[in-house]
């Protein structure tokens, strides 16, 4: 939704929804969680939480605990309010981190490190949570082996194509070599 590949050519063929983000979005690139009175804050902002290279790289240089500032406005009405806070519950298991998502429109609240939501306020809603989070230096085999486990299954991917091809160009090979297909009755 915030980044729509293509999109000159799709706005072609005049698709409504495309209609409603007229624009794109970039996730972030800073890689050092910000400094907030001696606490380590992995910052995101609502498109960055969809990426998981857009935390990781802040835990990995320090970040204590996460949060996500979103709008969600453009997507009023839609799962994505939800879609998003889930993703938010995600990155909390995956770096063992709290996540505090504060959104104007969307949904707000506190995510505790394994995942549960220790806090939640309703969407579309002016309200305030206060809480205690900790702060957590250990680092999970998710933020520590993450890129590692990326590359392998990349590289197995790439193999598996590698030997497909093989396998069909050897296939074609020896259907040339006796004559081809022959239809039998």
């Amino acid at each position: 939704g915030e980044y729509v590949p293509f999109r000159s050519q799709l706005s072609e063929l005049k698709i409504g929804r495309l209609d409603m983000i007229p624009r794109d979005m970039i996730a972030g690139t800073r890689t050092r969680p910000l400094d907030i009175a001696g606490s380590r804050v992995a910052d995101l902002i609502c498109f960055d939480v969809a990426f998981d290279d857009s935390v990781t790289a802040q835990i990995e240089n320090g970040g204590q605990m996460v949060t996500v500032q979103t709008s969600n406005a453009t997507f009023t009405g839609t799962a994505q309010l939800q879609q998003q806070f889930t993703i938010s519950r995600a990155r909390a298991m995956e770096t063992g981190r709290t996540v505090v998502v504060a959104s104007t429109n969307g949904i707000s609240g506190v995510i505790g490190p394994d995942g549960t939501v220790r806090d939640q306020l309703a969407p579309r809603t002016t309200d305030i949570a206060v809480a205690q989070v900790p702060l957590i230096d250990a680092q999970t085999p998710a933020v520590r082996y993450g890129s590692l486990v990326r590359q392998v299954l990349s590289l197995a991917g790439v193999i598996a194509v590698i030997t497909a091809i093989a396998a069909a160009a050897g296939c074609r090979l020896r259907l040339r070599r006796r004559g081809g297909w022959r239809a039998r009755l």
